[in-house]
């Protein structure tokens, strides 16, 4: 706008464009929000976009614009303060409303929650309407005499010459846009070669220098243990790349639990305007997931120290360790068990209920500033910190066992956040992969998690299903959970789970080809009267072998349902078999000796003799009804 006062003539050029009493009226507003706000914060600089980007009359916003704000400093600023007060800090109806607002994208970088702020963009918004129709009747005068006394001169005569020449109906026609025609290509072409300068800029060369100081920055306000080889940040397309991954454990230093080749991410431009870290999508290659750790004293950081982190609650990859227990007695099934009664309980989806419900309350933190105040809006769950929309692994190896392993896994996960105060979530996980062991495979795994909190209800569905599995090779997965272990052959397992409050309902069905089992230990007793090695081989002797049963009851005390009977019928010909080899003949005689004991003595008969053989008759068939029931 300088340039229209350099010269007369540039000054005759602005006279001839004669700008509507709209325009004016306008430009007169933009310039009382401009001076009842200051000019130093984000709310000025999108004022200035509307001025330079709408229909307004320039000259008047850059000719009022000192008045407002002379009249800002001398008293109204007192008065916009106050108002903003009201409505952030005093109006308790509105802290809803408030919280909401302040959270909309691009609206929560212009510090609404600033008294300041709100009291004078409130106060020009209320006047807006009046200064409006006071500055258009002010301009429409101003214009009429000025047009009256330009009668009759020559430089009158110029101008409507000139507005004569430039009306609409008499424009030479480009066959081109207006828009277009107002176009610099060569501006264009320098916009976009600084586009393409600042791209490349801050991915190739800046973000590398700058690579150790924010995996540093990102450790000290997480509490992780991160190393990073690679990093590229390219800010136009929001997303960044990632080389080189290696996660730590929290508290040991020299133990990795997790490394990666390659990763991607790209951020959502929504969450960033509304001042949160969202990422719409992520891809992962070459990812090693290893729950108990491996030593890797690669981490450039103090050795052997036990580090707790410094943010509150879990750090977003303590999920990466969930598979380690307190129990380390335990083998892999016992350990998921122990998981799935923590996660799933009733008391554990009560307390997540409770988070949600408590997401949805508002507490005001107010700061007093040197001028004004800061109203901030929090809610009760904290702040997402962190959030994955979707997020896809390939070529991932996942560690059970020292030996066992989900190798070549496609991992997709959606729904992944991180709360400081409740830690790290996910909404729904699929795995499918090969199950290897020492590096060959082994079988096959399709797991299916998903997981929705209500303000009611923690709902919890889980397809799981293992293919072909060689149940000698996996066995340290599970021998110390289950009385028999496999020998040889394959195993086909299928679930169908919800979890509704703790409530369990899971459908079951195992399927054994060529097995081989044996009991874990010769003496033990399954269900309390099923003798291990009489089920083992009652269970080798089909093939194959199918077996379903049902899980009721809660979490806490499950309830399982059709196993017992068909394992009881499976092994009943077998034990009565067994106990007409063994028990018919001794047992028999000691079954005798016994009643005969507890007989008061008499002289022996033929009577007596026969009585006392069908004592052990009746005595041995009340055994053998155990198993007719």
């Amino acid at each position: 706008m300088l340039e229209y006062i350099k010269t007369p003539f540039k000054i005759a050029t602005l006279i001839r464009r004669n700008p509507s009493p709209n325009e004016i009226a306008f430009g007169v507003c933009l310039a009382m929000f401009l001076g009842f706000t200051p000019l130093n914060g984000p709310m000025a600089i999108l004022l200035m976009i509307f001025f330079l980007v709408f229909r307004i009359n320039r000259l008047a916003t850059l000719v009022t614009l000192p008045l407002f704000k002379i009249a800002y400093l001398a008293g109204i600023k007192g008065l916009c303060n106050g108002i903003g007060v009201a409505l952030l800090a005093k109006a308790e109806f509105l802290t809803g409303f408030w919280a909401w607002l302040t959270n909309l994208p691009i609206l929560a970088l212009l510090d609404i929650n600033y008294t300041l702020i709100t009291g004078g963009f409130a106060l020009a918004a209320l006047l807006s309407p009046a200064v409006f129709f006071i500055a258009r009747i002010a301009a429409i005068k101003i214009t009429a005499s000025s047009a009256d006394k330009l009668k009759g001169t020559k430089l009158g005569a110029w101008l409507g010459a000139a507005q004569s020449t430039s009306a609409p109906g008499k424009a030479a026609k480009t066959g081109l846009p207006s828009m277009l025609r107002r176009l610099k290509v060569a501006n264009v072409i320098v916009i976009v070669v600084a586009l393409i300068a600042i791209q490349l800029t801050a991915g190739l060369v800046i973000s590398p220098l700058a690579r150790a100081f924010i995996v540093e920055k990102l450790n000290e306000s997480t509490g992780s243990r991160l190393m990073v080889e690679g990093l590229n940040v390219w800010p136009l397309t929001l997303s960044i790349s990632l080389k080189g991954v290696k996660v730590f454990d929290n508290k040991k230093a020299d133990t990795r639990i997790a490394k990666l080749d390659k990763a991607s991410f790209r951020i959502s431009p929504i969450g960033l305007l509304s001042k949160r870290v969202v990422i719409s999508s992520a891809g992962l290659s070459g990812a090693e997931f290893t729950p108990e750790g491996v030593k890797d004293a690669t981490f450039a950081g103090p050795k052997g120290v036990e580090a707790a982190p410094k943010a509150a609650g879990a750090t977003p990859f303590e999920a990466a360790a969930v598979l380690k227990t307190a129990d380390r007695n335990k083998d892999l099934t016992g350990r998921v068990w122990q998981i799935v009664k923590k996660a799933f309980s009733k008391s554990s989806a009560e307390k997540k209920i409770a988070a949600k419900k408590s997401a949805k309350k508002v507490t005001k933190k107010v700061t007093k500033l040197d001028v004004g105040e800061k109203v901030e809006f929090v809610r009760g769950s904290g702040s997402r910190l962190l959030e994955i929309k979707s997020l896809s692994v390939s070529g991932a190896t996942l560690h059970l066992d020292k030996t066992v392993a989900v190798s070549e896994a496609a991992v997709k996960i959606k729904g992944l956040t991180y709360d400081p105060l409740y830690g790290t979530d996910i909404g729904y996980l699929r795995v499918i992969g090969d199950v290897s062991r020492s590096g060959s495979s082994i079988g096959k795994v399709d797991l299916n998690f998903n997981k929705k909190v209500t303000s009611d209800k923690q709902a919890v569905t889980l397809a799981a299903s293992i293919t072909d599995l060689d149940i000698a090779a996996a066995r340290p997965l599970y021998e110390r959970s289950l009385s028999i272990y496999g020998i040889n052959g394959r195993l086909t397992f299928d679930s169908r789970t919800t979890i509704d409050n703790g409530a369990m309902d899971s459908r079951n069905e195992i399927v054994l080809r060529g097995q081989n089992v044996a009991p874990r230990n010769q003496a033990e007793m399954v269900f309390g009267v099923i003798p291990a090695a009489a089920l083992c081989e009652a269970m080798n002797s089909v093939d194959p072998l199918k077996l379903k049963f049902d899980i009721t009851g809660t979490v806490e005390k499950p309830e399982v349902k059709g196993l017992q009977d068909s394992l009881m019928a499976l092994a009943k010909p077998y034990l009565q078999k067994a106990l007409q080899k063994k028990v018919a003949g001794e047992g028999q005689k000691l079954i005798d000796k016994l009643l005969n004991k507890a007989a008061p003595p008499a002289a022996p008969s033929s009577e007596t003799a026969a009585s006392q053989d069908s004592a052990g008759e009746k005595a041995m068939e009340a055994l053998d009804s155990l198993f007719k029931k």
